[in-house]
């Protein structure tokens, strides 16, 4: 099946109430990148991993998180991205995998990949 390129933004407050609403949606999302059952859910896992992460250190009030999933029109890789208020420990840089954050004006930005392979 040949999944359509999409790109899917969600934005929502810093708030820890939220979570159960972000781990439904994050679980059909990863499922609709394409991605095999067991890595769209070690995606999912990944990402409230780190949502619950950051949501705990930066607490209520700390602005708007975003998450966006996007397939390209080449659905070779496909991305997971999360964006927020930067911690005191995000380095400067992502780590040699590219996963870790990512500093850009008080912000920080996470991003996965993973390369996909549509089945006809």
């Amino acid at each position: 099946m040949v999944l359509d390129a999409f790109r899917f933004t969600m934005s929502l407050l810093a708030d820890a109430d939220l979570l159960p609403l972000v781990r439904d949606v994050s679980g059909h999302m990863v499922r609709y990148l394409g991605l095999p059952e067991d890595e769209a859910r070690q995606a999912r896992d990944r990402l409230d991993d780190v949502l619950t992460h950051r949501l705990k250190e930066l607490g209520a009030g700390a602005g708007t998180i975003q998450v966006v999933f996007e397939r390209p029109h080449t659905a070779e890789t496909v991305t997971v991205e999360l964006t927020a208020a930067s911690l005191a420990d995000d380095p400067a840089a992502p780590d040699a995998s590219g996963a870790g954050p990512a500093r850009d004006d008080g912000h920080s930005r996470i991003r996965w990949s993973w390369r996909v392979h549509d089945q006809g």
